[in-house]
C-alpha cells in the first residue's frame, strides 16, 4: 500500500487566518456596538428637524399634550388662515396653468401664501414662547439637549415618557 506524505504545517498561514478572523470580529463588534449602543443615527436623524416638528419633538410627551391643549384654542383662529392657504395654493396653480403666463399674478399669489404662512408661524412661536416660559431652567436645558439630539416624536414601548396617557 502506498503511503501518502503528511501535509506540511504552515504556521504562517495559520497565523494569517487567526489575525484575519480577529480583525473581522473586531469590525463586526464595532458595527453592532454602534447600532445597539445608541450612537447610531440614521439619515433621517442626522440633524434636528427644522420648523414646528423640531420644537415639538424636543418636548416630552406630557409637554406636547399640554402645548396642544393650550394652543388648540388659539389654533382655531388659524383655521381661516389654513383655508386661505389652500385657496392660495389653488390660485398659484391656476396662475401657472393659465394659457398666458403672468409672472406678476404667480408672484402675487405666492406672496399671499407666504404672508399667511408667516402669520401661522408667528402664532406658533408665540404659543411656544408661552409654553417655554413656564419651564424651569433645568427643563429648558433638557429641551435644548433633546432638540440638538433630534428626538423623534415616535412612541416607543420601552420609553415610558412617550406612552399614550
Amino acid at each position: 500500500m502506498a503511503e501518502f506524505p503528511k501535509p506540511q504545517e504552515r504556521p504562517r498561514a495559520k497565523l494569517m487566518l487567526i489575525v484575519s478572523l480577529a480583525f473581522n470580529l473586531i469590525i463586526v463588534g464595532l458595527i453592532v456596538g454602534a447600532i445597539f449602543g445608541g450612537n447610531y443615527r440614521g439619515k433621517r436623524d442626522a440633524q434636528p428637524p427644522l420648523g414646528v416638528r423640531g420644537y415639538l419633538s424636543a418636548m416630552t410627551h406630557e409637554q406636547r399634550r399640554e402645548f396642544r391643549r393650550d394652543s388648540n384654542q388659539g389654533f382655531l383662529g388659524h383655521l381661516k388662515v389654513i383655508k386661505d392657504l389652500h385657496k392660495d395654493q389653488t390660485d398659484i396653480l391656476e396662475a401657472i396653468g393659465a394659457e398666458t403666463f403672468d409672472q406678476t399674478a404667480v408672484l402675487a399669489a405666492m406672496t399671499a401664501q407666504r404672508d399667511n404662512l408667516s402669520s401661522v408661524m408667528a402664532g406658533f412661536h408665540g404659543e411656544l414662547v408661552k409654553a417655554l416660559a413656564g419651564l424651569s431652567h433645568a427643563e429648558r436645558t433638557r429641551f435644548v439637549e433633546r432638540f440638538n439630539k433630534g428626538v423623534r416624536m415616535k412612541r416607543d414601548k420601552h420609553r415610558p415618557d412617550r406612552q399614550k396617557p
